[in-house]
């Protein structure tokens, strides 16, 4: 059944960047992903028990193969949040860990936007702006914010910055 999973997903080449918009290139392409294989393999990262019948998952791709895990990028669109998710698992579909690492949320007058470059070295930039709903950015200081995280050769991903 992960064979079958990971089908939904197609294989990209590193670098590969993730928009507000990626969504809709890989949503256009891709089959949508069942209530089955949402409950089996995407579920389990849902930590805040969010997902109601509104919820909409769509498999955008997979990463080049590492020798311990397999990465998959997946969109998850919720009540005023639309995130990407960065999932790995071992080749036998346990899963071993999940990021966020891209998507745009809405706090009240604030828009929070992030977009995330993962390169073949697995490190995953993440670049975070808050902008007002007017579409005006707030001051510098609150605006930007860097993260880098690693993926490592188990699967399991760390923060570096």
């Amino acid at each position: 059944m992960f064979e079958t999973f990971l089908q939904s997903f197609p294989l990209v080449k590193f670098p590969v960047t993730i928009r507000e918009d990626t969504y809709q290139e890989m949503g256009e392409n891709n089959p949508p992903l069942g209530a089955e294989m949402i409950a089996k393999y995407l579920a389990c990262f849902n930590e805040t028990g969010d997902d109601d019948e509104m919820t909409e998952y769509i498999a955008c791709f997979s990463l080049p193969k590492a020798n311990a895990f397999v990465g998959v990028i997946f969109w998850k669109a919720g009540l005023l949040t639309y995130d990407y998710f960065l999932a790995t698992y071992t080749h036998a579909g346990m899963p071993l860990d999940c990021l966020r690492v891209a998507g745009t949320t809405v706090e009240r007058e604030t828009i929070i936007q992030a977009i995330a470059t993962i390169r073949d070295d697995w490190n995953v930039n993440i670049i975070q702006g808050r902008y007002a709903a007017s579409g005006a950015a707030l001051p510098v200081a609150a605006n930007s914010k860097p993260s880098v995280f690693e993926v490592l050769d188990d699967g399991k991903i760390v923060q570096l910055i």
